[in-house]
């Protein structure tokens, strides 16, 4: 069966309240793993942290780190990411509208990729729409960005802004595959003329064709992220987890 992992972004409010509480509930209610965000390394001790990911089974899959804090202090993530077991590292955002900025960043991810994979750690870039509206050298920024860092470089596809921009998703899965081991299962719905976040199960995104595309591209890691809860947090992710586990892939 395939692995299911959630972002801890979609359970923030829950998380920031009880920690073990939270993890666990994850765990009983079938997700395999979670994706950190960086604020995750300021509130508990490493080995705390790892002993609670063991002791319910959850993997460590991957973090997102901001761009800032990685040329800031990328020695401290190392350290802490090599404790835990976490073999992967996603830039979940960078200011690419433009060339010069583009370029700079691409420069910097280089570097990333190099150190990190250099302690055993995977690095990558997590998209948003902004990325698809610029153009650079005839090709959207986003493109532009992943050519220019090196072939290290993977990519955390966000299957839900690229629909939101009109994008093919299951193309884009094939576009990168090789570099797409780790897909973001993220929904919408068309509202009026504008999109609203929305639980898996129904929206402009075909998850299951695209959990399937990606399976066939050598995806490995597929993690849920669900910004905006319609009930709360908890109950959204248990209604995604068993919406994915139904999909039976």
């Amino acid at each position: 069966m395939t692995k299911y992992n959630i972002q801890l972004f979609s359970v923030r409010k829950s998380f920031e309240k009880d920690i073990e509480g939270t993890l666990k509930a994850l765990a009983e209610m079938g997700y395999d793993g979670v994706e950190f965000c960086d604020s995750v390394f300021e509130k508990i001790e490493a080995k705390e942290l790892k002993r609670i990911l063991d002791f319910y089974g959850l993997s460590p899959v991957s973090t997102h780190i901001g761009y800032e804090k990685l040329l800031d202090n990328i020695d401290f993530y190392i350290d802490y990411l090599k404790e835990i077991g976490c073999t992967a590292v996603f830039c979940p955002w960078a200011n690419i509208d433009d060339k010069q900025k583009a370029d700079k960043v691409a420069e910097d991810f280089e570097k990333f990729s190099e150190k990190l994979i250099m302690n055993g750690i995977s690095f990558g870039y997590h998209n948003h729409r902004e990325e698809f509206k610029h153009e650079i050298e005839n090709q959207t920024a986003f493109d532009y960005l992943v050519d220019k860092s090196g072939m290290l470089l993977l990519t955390e596809l966000d299957l839900g802004h690229i629909a939101a921009v009109g994008k093919d998703t299951e193309e884009y899965i094939r576009k990168y595959a090789g570099k797409v081991t780790y897909l973001h299962l993220k929904q919408y719905e068309k509202a009026d003329d504008n999109f609203k976040p929305s639980l898996l199960n129904s929206g402009i995104v075909d998850i299951k064709k695209c959990v399937q595309v990606g399976l066939l591209m050598g995806c490995e890691h597929f993690i849920v992220e669900y910004d905006h809860p319609v009930n709360s947090e908890l109950e959204d992710a248990k209604e995604n987890i068993e919406f994915l586990k139904g999909l039976k892939l």
